[in-house]
């Protein structure tokens, strides 16, 4: 899954990378972090399939953590903690809007129905809520693991093309 020598040395050769690798001050991770959390959280305002969205999901934080080390001079610690730190406030956001989308369904289902149905859609809120859990949990880890990843093979290049 990571980036061999070889690989690196190859992107890390590449005309122009030397210019760029690691002139960004050490701070700007957490600029990459915030870009990789937005994206995502724009992300699921389009209409796709799980399986493309966790795909889109991952290609935004393995890019977003390479850049975060490979263009600044932060260590590889640093920009793995920020894009868990990114995993986590998208993943709240995302859980955030799920849950504030459910809850005006619910009010809605409330108004419209008899004495019984304002108890009967509070309940189904809850449920659709609690199997949200599951996708949430995928999406966090897959974001985690990606941005890590980014964050490993994008330090990985700078150091190949610094020497």
């Amino acid at each position: 899954m990571g980036m061999n020598d070889k690989q690196a040395e190859s992107l890390a050769g590449m005309k122009g990378v030397q210019n760029t690798a690691g002139k960004l001050n050490a701070n700007m991770v957490w600029v990459f972090a915030l870009v990789a959390a937005g994206l995502a959280f724009a992300l699921t305002y389009i209409p796709m399939g799980r399986t493309i969205f966790w795909g889109a999901l991952g290609a935004i934080f393995v890019i977003m953590g390479f850049l975060a080390t490979f263009l600044t001079s932060a260590k590889t610690g640093i920009a793995a903690i920020a894009m868990v730190v990114a995993s986590a406030v998208f993943t709240g956001l995302w859980y955030w809007r799920i849950s504030a989308v459910t809850s005006a369904v619910t009010s809605a289902v409330g108004a419209m129905g008899g004495s019984g149905a304002g108890a009967a859609a509070e309940k189904a809120a809850s449920i659709g809520l609690a199997v949200m859990l599951v996708p949430l949990a995928i999406t966090l880890v897959d974001c985690l693991v990606t941005g890590i990843v980014g964050a490993i093979a994008g330090a990985k290049v700078r150091d190949k093309a610094k020497g």
